[in-house]
This record gives structure tokens, sequence and C-alpha cells, in this order.
């Protein structure tokens, strides 16, 4: 690693060498890395385009203090340009976990100086090293194209392993179908540089969750994927870092696991329609019933109803005209989704719902 990439801990109570030279109880705070926190730092950045695509070098001095706690108590970030204090402020706000600096034994507060290069060459080479290229094969004719729950770096890192240490890089091509239902198959490698990559790349896209599928004149169709994945150990580690980091700091402030889907203007409006195109009928009248029937359903991924389940029913007569007006139902509702927390990302989930149909003249 180039000695730029380094970092310099300073003891808020004693001096660094002082720490430790002096007794073996006396620690640096401490967090989970791969290489170095420089390192570390560097790696989680998201250059700004505008400098990037200026080709705008420069560099970040960022204080950190650290408390007994392992918290970062307080931070200050002094840069070349503004944009490089965010791009570094947004990684660190992300670091959770520390361990604590020890003295003599105990947590205490200490300081560490991070000096964070930013240097557009070496930026752009390791986002290429990241990529995973995913493209159309060509002649496929649908009006519209899959859809994936989330990036498709995070949904292959999400699934990897690495099936052999001594390997450190590796680069497997595949051809995939995403069929009718969105789910992905007839997964093959066209052209790998190692056979314990090419099972794994399998595997990998074996494990992906649903799309919704590809379309052409409203109804659902296969469509087909190359996908070029790129293995880079050394990538796969920091990731594995940065997952299990987001990993705590998402168990300590939870946030919402699951986004339900929704009908166009809201239940409001379901219920303006449901109402309009209900018809009750002479035979309804004669049966001297009134009240509710009320149905459950499914709205998959696609945003369509389905699996409509009668659990109270009324008449028959009732039962079956509230069924035909759900089913009547052909606006799109919005994509319900849920966080995969173990493999870090989102996936698009299938949603239940319940739905009273009130009968009264």
């Amino acid at each position: 690693m180039n000695n730029r990439f380094s970092y310099l801990l300073v003891g808020c109570m004693f001096p660094f060498v002082s720490f430790h030279a002096q007794e073996s109880s006396n620690f640096p705070p401490r967090y989970s890395v791969v290489n170095d926190l420089t390192d570390y730092v560097v790696w989680q950045l998201v250059y700004p385009d505008s400098l990037l695509g200026a080709d705008v070098a420069g560099e970040a001095v960022c204080r950190l203090h650290i408390d007994s706690l392992g918290a970062i108590s307080s931070k200050s970030v002094e840069a070349t340009h503004p944009l490089f204090t965010r791009a570094v402020e947004e990684v660190i706000g992300g670091m959770h976990g520390w361990q604590p600096a020890k003295r003599t034994g105990k947590n205490v507060d200490s300081t560490i100086v991070l000096r964070i290069p930013f240097e557009p060459d070496a930026y752009n080479d390791r986002v290429w090293r990241q990529q995973q290229v995913l493209e159309p094969c060509r002649g496929q004719d649908a009006d519209s194209i899959p859809r994936f729950p989330d990036d498709i770096r995070r949904l292959v890192m999400g699934n990897m392993s690495w099936p052999n240490d001594s390997v450190d890089k590796a680069v497997a091509i595949c051809r995939f179908t995403v069929d009718e239902r969105g789910k992905v198959g007839n997964v093959r490698v066209i052209k790998g540089t190692h056979p314990a990559f090419d099972e794994e790349s399998i595997r990998i896209l074996s494990n992906f969750p649903r799309l919704i599928p590809a379309m052409k004149n409203g109804k659902h169709v296969a469509y087909d994927y190359f996908l070029t994945m790129r293995f880079w150990k050394e990538d796969w580690e920091h990731y594995n870092v940065y997952r299990a980091c987001a990993q705590k700091n998402f168990e300590a402030n939870p946030l919402e696991h699951y986004g339900y889907s929704f009908y166009p203007g809201g239940t409001a409006a379901l219920v303006k329609f449901i109402g309009s195109h209900l018809k009750i009928t002479p035979e309804m009248k004669a049966t001297g019933k009134r009240g509710r029937v009320i149905y459950s359903f499914n709205v998959d991924i696609d945003g369509s109803m389905m699996d409509f389940q009668l659990l109270k029913g009324l008449d028959p007569l009732m039962d079956a005209e509230a069924l035909r007006v759900l089913q009547l139902v052909d606006e799109k509702w919005s994509t319900g989704y849920c966080f995969n927390f173990k493999k870090w990302y989102k996936e698009f989930h299938v949603s239940q719902f319940t739905i009273p149909i009130i009968f009264t003249w």
C-alpha cells in the first residue's frame, strides 16, 4: 500500500509514541478494517462527479475524537475543496462501533487524524475493477425491460462468497434469463478465468431475488442478459467490512424494513372505484341481506392484484359481485419492497391486503 495511505493516531491524554511504548495495556482506538483506516475511507469514498470530470485531485485531513464508549463525539474535516469535505463526512458518518483506546487497561478518550488523498486516476481504476457489467442480449423485442430491485453490484456482492483463497482476481462472463415470473434462470458461463469462480457466478445469479419481468403487448415475456462478473478479493473484503458496519448501524437505528404497495390515489380512490362499479340487483334485495363482504388479496411485484380469498361472505350473489368488481381493477399498484438485512439489498415484496365491500340500499 502506498505510504500516502497512512494515518496518525494521537492520544488525547498522552503522546502517541509513549502510548505504545510504556505499557502493554495501552492501545489506540480500533475499527474493523481490511488494511488500515485511511485505506478503508478511500475505498468507500464517492468522488464528486464535477471534480472527477475535471480531473481535480486533492486531500482532506479528518480529525476524529473517539470517546471512552467507542463513539465519535466530534469530528472536523479540512479539505482542498468543499466537495471533498462532504465526501469524507459521508463515509465517516457511517462508521459506528469503534473500540475505544485503552490506557493502563481502561477505556479512554482519544483522537485520530486521517489524511485522505483524492486521486482521479486511482479512483477510476478502482471503480472500473468493481464494475459488474450488465448488458441486454441483442435482438430482443420488448416494450419494457426487466426491473431490478436494487443496484446490480449490491445484488452480486450480497450473494458473493470466496471459493478459493489462493485466487485474488477472476472474471466470469455469464448469460441468464429473466422468465415471465421475474425469476432468474438458465444461467450459464460463456467464458471464465477459473472453474471455482465460474461455479460461484452461477450460484450468485441463481440466488437473485425476483425481478419485475419484461413486458410485450401487455404480457410478461422472458428476457436475456449478459453479465460480466468481476471477482476482486480486496474489494470483496472491503465490502464485507462496510456491510458489517452498516448492519451494526441498522441495529442501533432501525429503519422501515418494508415499503408496502399502494393504489394510485390511495384507499379513497380504490373505494370510489368499487362504489362506482358495484351493482345492486333486485335478486340481491330480495335476499333481505345487507352488510359487508370481506376479501383478502395480494399485490404482486408488478402491481397486479391476485390470489383473491373470501374471508367473510354475505350471500353467494353479493360474494360473486364483490369479486367481480375487485377483478375489474386494472390500474397497477406501486411495487412493494422489503430490505434483506443479511444480504444488504432491497427485494421486491408481495403485499397482502384485506378489504370490506359494503352492500346497502
